[in-house]
């Protein structure tokens, strides 16, 4: 708790390029739009997809108005942009900068979709590897190895110290078809087939709970109420489910298996104050909306041929990124069994909630840390410290859980 405290109030200032004429670029991140088409009465009658590379320098030093003109200037033309895709030199088609709110970050529009190997520098600037993770590159064909992601925590029990326990979430498409068909406000992104894991590993011999590993087909859309953009899935696979047993030969035992079938989507505008907050307060990590989840998991059998029970599972999960020094998350389990022994539960329910801090604002406090995460790495929205309550019976074992834990969290 003591390093949670000095974390939280710790805040030193960053050193700034305070010439104007030195523009360091930080990073860039190539992103794909839908631009509303509209008809002779303003209704939108379909989208059209766009690309544009969001650009943050380090520090913009604007001064007088004078230098503000100047540093204007330097940005909209074009020809101080050198982007370069595959070896192939590209200049933007439209430059976004808006000097009074966010001085550091600049748009650049352009035909980038569907290419590889982007790099982008301004003036004589050393040249920035575009991040095109938030973005499909190369339309309509199979993609293989794509959305690879891994979040994972480590943490201990606040009442046991020599507890630790690992929670993960894995997940990659191993096979991808890019759709990209817009259809009014619908937009249907692509089909995948999916290799998921999830779940949690401890070193104390009362295990709290198991893994769940599936395969699943998924339908990816993307839907616009608005003006914002949320995504939905629809998804079928076939779920496994472990438990770990120190007692076992094997060390896990399946609790499970079967096929599955779900929905997962976001609510509009939920996302919305911390979106207008962020307008407020520059932050760079994205307004998470309310996101929701139902999957019904058929009647399968356990290891030893018993049978394991249908049930209904519903997902929420919601995040309020106040800024870096306090990101709030929440996640609630309910679960319904469907022919339920006598003496079992027929509901099930389980909540947590975390309170995390971006380690971004002190890598330059804590020098260590830049062993760990490299000095020059941007590392925002990637690395946290937390606080976590949690509370109730998590699938798929079930066990009951009440505990207090304090530990790290990392995205890759």
């Amino acid at each position: 708790m003591v390093l949670w405290f000095y974390l939280s109030f710790t805040l030193l200032a960053i050193g700034q390029i305070t010439s104007s004429d030195s523009f360091i670029l930080r990073s860039a991140k190539l992103l794909e739009t839908h631009l509303p088409i509209l008809g002779i009465h303003d209704e939108i009658l379909e989208r059209e997809t766009a690309y544009r590379i969001d650009c943050e320098f380090h520090s913009i030093d604007l001064g007088d108005s004078n230098k503000i003109r100047n540093t204007e200037n330097k940005i909209r033309d074009a020809e101080n942009w050198k982007i370069n895709a595959n070896g192939k030199s590209m200049k933007p088609t439209g430059i976004i900068w808006v000097s009074d709110k966010h001085p550091e970050l600049v748009t650049l529009h352009g035909p980038f979709g569907g290419k590889d190997n982007l790099t982008v520098a301004f003036l004589n600037g050393e040249a920035v590897v575009v991040d095109i993770d938030a973005a499909t590159a190369g339309k309509t064909k199979w993609g293989f190895g794509v959305g690879k992601a891994i979040d994972l925590s480590v943490c201990r029990l606040a009442e046991q110290k020599a507890f630790w326990a690992c929670d993960y979430d894995f997940k990659v498409n191993i096979l991808e078809r890019n759709l990209a068909t817009p259809k009014r406000n619908i937009w249907f992104r692509s089909l995948s087939l999916s290799v998921i894991s999830n779940g949690t590993i401890a070193s104390d011999d009362q295990v709290r709970n198991g893994a769940q590993h599936s395969i699943e087909i998924t339908a990816n859309s993307f839907y616009f109420v608005g003006g914002f953009i949320y995504s939905g899935e629809l998804l079928f696979g076939y779920q496994l489910e472990t438990k770990m047993d120190d007692t076992n030969e094997d060390l896990f035992d399946i609790i499970g298996k079967r096929m599955k079938l779900g929905l997962e989507v976001e609510i509009p505008f939920t996302h919305y104050p911390i979106y207008k907050l962020h307008t407020k307060v520059p932050y760079a990590r994205v307004a998470m909306p309310l996101t929701l989840s139902l999957c019904y998991l058929f009647r399968g059998e356990e290891a030893d041929g018993n049978d394991a029970q249908a049930r209904l599972d519903f997902r929420a999960r919601y995040e309020l990124a106040f800024s870096p020094y306090l990101i709030v998350q929440g996640e609630w389990h309910g679960a319904k069994f469907f022919d339920a022994p006598v003496d079992s539960y027929e509901t099930a329910s389980y909540y947590s909630v975390a309170f995390a801090q971006d380690l971004d604002v002190v890598k330059e406090t804590l020098g260590f840390l830049k062993f760990f995460l490299g000095a020059e790495e941007k590392i925002r929205g990637k690395n946290f410290v937390f606080f976590k309550i949690s509370n109730g019976r998590k699938p798929p074992a079930f066990e009951d859980i009440s505990e207090k834990s304090i530990g790290f969290a990392f995205y890759f």
